[in-house]
């Protein structure tokens, strides 16, 4: 099942080649006591406003203005150890940018024996919106990354460490399958960024296949948008009157 192999170890060679990349190590408890110690992370606090208006930007990384590319691959496989990994490469000291808007790569590997895909649907949907920071706004469409990080977030200290300290607690905290995450972080657009964009083609295939089947076995083929089947859906009045609905509107039922 291992679908990702080849553009995990592509996306490593990528990194291995930049010899200015460093790696951190971290477990998900220094994850928890630093986030703690900072007090800017809100996990799954839908209330924390995810705007920040341009005037009150310290930095953005990615976004629509620039060369941006993010992905999720998956192992499905255990290691020996479960401690979760960030390699940089390029100039991500946040402090130090003088640039408001820089060209952003992000890859989130997922690694777990366990993990399903329907987990490999929900880390997506993490990683693209469910990291919440106070100033910090999120956006990703069509794999391309924005993160507007506000002055006053920057100010308290916020880092790229802080940012991965989030992605990995979001993640091991909400899908209890996933034993360990490494995430690539890069500003590099002339080589890295480049080449991921690259490699993404192959990603969005299998991920758009696992997506699909995701849906099929909830008896929805989203290619046509057709019920397969309904299975134990508790849903099944809903859509039926929803059905009777529609077709009320092109006059073709009576509704009974």
């Amino acid at each position: 099942m291992d679908v990702f192999t080849t553009s995990i170890e592509n996306v490593d060679k990528i990194f291995s080649s930049n010899v200015k990349n460093y790696k951190i190590e971290l477990t998900k408890e220094s994850c928890i006591s630093s986030l703690a110690s900072q007090k800017l992370f809100r996990f799954g606090d839908q209330s924390v406003s995810r705007l920040v208006l341009k005037s009150d930007s310290a930095i953005e990384l990615g976004g629509p203005t620039t060369t941006s590319v993010s992905m999720l691959l998956a192992e499905y496989s255990s290691k020996a150890s479960n401690i979760n990994e960030i390699i940089i490469n390029g100039n991500l000291n946040l402090e130090n940018i003088e640039d408001a808007t820089i060209a952003f790569g992000q890859v989130v590997i997922i690694n777990g024996s366990l993990i399903t895909n329907r987990d490999v649907i929900k880390a997506n949907e993490i990683i693209r919106s469910g990291i919440y920071f106070d100033g910090l706004m999120l956006k990703s469409q069509n794999e391309i990354i924005w993160y507007r990080i506000s002055k006053s977030l920057l100010k308290l200290g916020f880092s790229i460490k802080t940012l991965a300290q989030g992605v990995i607690f979001s993640l091991l905290s909400e899908i209890p399958t996933i034993e360990s995450v490494k995430i690539y972080f890069t500003s590099d657009k002339d080589n890295d960024i480049r080449k991921l964009s690259e490699e993404l083609s192959e990603v969005k295939k299998i991920t758009k296949s696992i997506k699909e089947s995701v849906w099929l076995e909830k008896g929805i083929n989203i290619q046509d948008g057709s019920i397969t089947h309904c299975g134990s859906c508790s849903d099944k009045s809903t859509c039926t009157n929803i059905r009777k609905a529609t077709n009320k509107l092109k006059g073709g039922c009576s509704g009974k």
